[in-house]
């Protein structure tokens, strides 16, 4: 039970923070790398979705809960500090949820279809609850050069409900 103290006690400081803050950032360095030169599945398996990323993660809101009670915001009624810290842990949660239960597809659509179904690899479709009409297209290249500066797409999200 002493060493489990320790930990907490550890964790609820601002130089915890820091470090877990610090460690957060050069991980998404590092896929914003790996998506650049390999690929964005390269960046999902070694970094978005590595055993350590959740760890990462849990680390990260133990933190900023604990640290909140170690200066007693809400006792102290510091409601914009509790808030900030609240949000955060929730923003990580949000992440931590849609890593596990969530799916990223493609969509293709020519300039005036609607569809409501995604790839979601090279020979899995799904179903999404709305769908997307794709009204307009435009595809802007640098000048005298063939080389695209910018997509702009004009979309209607249908919802079925």
């Amino acid at each position: 039970m002493k060493t489990l103290r320790e930990i907490r006690d550890a964790l609820a400081t601002w130089q915890a923070t820091a470090v877990l803050l610090l460690l957060y950032a050069v991980a998404l360095a590092a896929a914003t790398l790996l998506e650049s030169g390999l690929g964005a599945e390269a960046a999902r398996s070694v970094v978005y979705h590595a055993w350590w990323m959740y760890v990462l993660y849990g680390l990260m809101i133990a933190n900023f809960i604990l640290v909140g009670q170690r200066m007693q915001l809400r006792k102290r009624r510091r409601w914009g500090v509790l808030m900030l810290h609240g949000g955060l842990a929730v923003v990580i949660l949000g992440a931590v949820i849609t890593h596990i239960w969530g799916y990223e597809g493609t969509l293709h659509l020519r300039e005036g279809e609607t569809s409501d179904r995604i790839r979601v690899s090279h020979t899995d479709r799904r179903t999404i609850p709305f769908q997307v009409t794709l009204r307009s297209f435009h595809l802007l290249r640098y000048p005298g050069s063939h080389t695209p500066s910018s997509y702009e797409s004009e979309v209607t999200i249908h919802d079925r409900r």
